[in-house]
């Protein structure tokens, strides 16, 4: 693959991201308790790592909780079908994938990419773990605490569209009258969505660009993708306590 020199990290764009996301959390603390929960719906670890880098989301060692869609690889229509039926049958398709050396559910195209410490025997091991952030989803679900359900989408095609916005649907009948919202980060401006849906345009420094690759991610051009989630993500959130939607 051809990197483009701005996507390439040094040691010197190492330090440059470092600092700047320093700055960006210093000039933006969190106050916690947070008066909202912020609940990742994938489709991959992004949303969570990057908003708990740019330390707009607490960190475990603040107390956050862990839910099923946070750090793993899940695809919309999967996830849809799994909230259609409330994870009933969600662990029968539970194998371990030698060649990957991943634990996955082929029924729903589910991988667990950070749970790399369950090793082939850990069945159980890696079930209690995803029971427990399945039972802190649903916990919150519950509670009257507003939540901010946050997603990302490489394609904007309308069937992509259409499964996030079933999906939000579902949690928000689900929760019935609380208060819920979706920030959607979309490679593409979305200039039609649903009233309590809040876009974030956001495009790869480069196509072939993988958010998660070290070589990639502290390049300048990578810095700037994550500094411009971070900064438009704080200002939706400001927007909606400054209207009162959140406290």
């Amino acid at each position: 693959m051809n990197i483009p020199q701005k996507c390439q990290t040094t040691p010197e764009s190492e330090k440059f991201y470092k600092k700047l996301q320093e700055a960006f959390i210093k000039e933006h603390p969190l106050h916690l308790p947070l008066s909202y929960n912020i609940v990742s719906l994938g489709f991959d670890c992004s949303v969570r790592t990057i908003l708990t880098d740019w330390g707009l989301k607490p960190t475990k060692q603040m107390g956050e909780l862990s839910y099923p869609f946070d750090l793993a690889f899940c695809p919309h229509p999967g996830m849809k079908l799994v909230l259609e039926n409330d994870f009933q049958d969600f662990f029968d398709g539970l194998s371990f994938n030698k060649k990957t050396g991943l634990w996955e559910n082929s029924q729903y195209g589910f991988f667990y990419n950070h749970d790399t410490d369950c090793t082939e025997g850990d069945c159980q091991k890696l079930g209690e773990r995803v029971q427990n952030r399945i039972h802190n989803l649903h916990k919150i679900m519950e509670e009257n605490t507003p939540i901010v359900f946050v997603a990302t989408i490489d394609k904007a095609s309308k069937k992509n569209l259409k499964c996030i916005y079933e999906i939000f649907n579902l949690l928000k009948n689900k929760r019935k009258d609380k208060i819920s919202y979706l920030v959607l980060w979309s490679p593409k401006r979305l200039f039609f969505h649903p009233k309590d849906v809040f876009p974030i345009h956001i495009q790869k420094p480069f196509p072939e660009y993988v958010w998660w690759r070290a070589e990639m991610r502290y390049s300048l051009g990578g810095t700037k993708f994550e500094q411009k989630i971070a900064t438009k993500f704080y200002k939706i959130i400001q927007k909606l306590i400054k209207k009162g939607k959140l406290k």
